[in-house]
């Protein structure tokens, strides 16, 4: 068996502990892009139709009853009987992936879009808003699947993940992270019943 000076014997187990140690503490890799999208949708029955308040308490299919407020772009309102059905579509969808090194923060814009049916026809609306920018990740906590993140307007959000597919985006998060999200709900209404 060769054998090495003591220096030689200590630069080489230090530059093997140097190498093990870059091994084990290599940054896990970068979070693959996120796209994430649920639509839900239900049938009920109009229980009560208020047209001043513009308030309408549906009754599901499976029994449960709510309040909902039918904004402007439910045209036609006055239209809608007690008994009517009714079929409510609710949407969002979510992409996100980590700011590429070295790109400008995508400024934070925000649309509203809006839709009514003409006058005389069966009343139906719906509202969708999609906001997009880069924020800046504060804390991921993988236990509770939280992150805390920071707006372009300086306003500090805690989301809570739900989805797989969002869990594993988040495990790949540090404080400090620049990430480009693309948020957007929407929320549609229509009366399935004819007139």
């Amino acid at each position: 068996m060769p054998s090495f000076p003591t220096s030689r014997r200590l630069l080489t187990g230090t530059l093997a502990a140097l190498v093990l140690c870059a091994c084990t503490h290599t940054p896990p890799p970068p979070p693959q892009p996120l796209y994430r999208d649920i639509s839900r949708q239900a049938t009920a029955t109009v229980l009560v139709a208020e047209p001043v308040t513009r308030l309408l308490k549906l009754k599901t299919d499976q029994g449960t009853t709510t309040w909902l407020r039918a904004g402007p772009e439910v045209r036609n309102f006055s239209q809608i009987k007690v008994g009517d059905k009714v079929t409510v579509t609710y949407n969002i969808a979510i992409a996100a992936q980590l700011t590429p090194k070295g790109a400008t923060p995508i400024p934070q814009q925000l649309a509203l879009d809006a839709y009514r049916t003409i006058p005389g026809q069966k009343p139906a609306g719906g509202v969708a808003a999609m906001t997009v920018e880069t924020v800046t990740i504060q804390s991921v906590d993988t236990k509770e699947n939280t992150v805390t993140f920071t707006r372009q307007d300086g306003t500090v959000d805690t989301a809570q993940v739900q989805s797989s597919e969002g869990r594993a985006f988040i495990t790949g998060l540090k404080s400090g992270d620049q990430v480009d999200v693309a948020f957007s709900e929407a929320l549609a209404i229509s009366v399935d019943t004819p007139h």
